[in-house]
């Protein structure tokens, strides 16, 4: 076993960190897509919340992965024998959160911005009632594109841990067969 000091272990964990994120966004990105194929529904049904939101939603999620692995390696460190449950659960579970919420704040400020016609009066409008942003929260937490971004945020949470075990115990890179060393 080669010994890992500390500086080349947070290096390998920021960098496993980036790769992970990346892979996460992509799984994310493919199951909504194939969730609104074969359930013929959007994502963001509402059509007034505008281009950004659901981009908005998914880097919230995202964000809040990063926030727990890198709590996660901060916590345990090089020390880290198994993997900790506690922190893939907590990311699924801020990711599930941080996606609902984000979408909920971004659509009520887009909402709040909307008027709807007046029908009295034919001229100008009302602004649009405060509570739809708490029913595009609910309707984005009790979804199933919620739901993929929970689980794929713990399957990650989990394969980045594992990952960061293996390497502190000794695990190396595959090398090709011209790099491994004569015997």
């Amino acid at each position: 076993m080669i010994p890992l000091d500390e500086t080349e272990y947070r290096r390998y964990a920021s960098t496993l960190a980036f790769f992970a994120l990346g892979l996460y966004v992509a799984l994310v990105v493919a199951s909504f897509g194939m969730l609104s194929l074969f359930l013929d529904r959007e994502v963001v049904a509402q059509t007034d919340a505008g281009p950004l939101v659901g981009p908005i939603m998914v880097g919230a999620a995202t964000l809040a992965l990063l926030l727990v692995m890198w709590a996660g390696v901060g916590r345990a460190g090089h020390a880290m024998h198994t993997v900790p449950v506690s922190m893939v659960l907590l990311a699924a579970g801020l990711s599930y959160l941080f996606y609902g919420f984000a979408g909920g704040v971004v659509y009520g400020l887009n909402a709040g911005n909307a008027v709807v016609p007046d029908e009295g009066t034919g001229v100008g409008g009302v602004p649009t009632e405060p509570i739809s942003a708490l029913l595009f929260l609910a309707e984005q937490l009790t979804s199933p594109f919620a739901a993929a971004v929970a689980l794929w945020a713990g399957i990650v949470a989990l394969l980045y841990f594992v990952l960061l075990i293996w390497r502190a115990h000794g695990g190396q890179r595959p090398r090709w067969p011209w790099e491994k060393r004569s015997q």
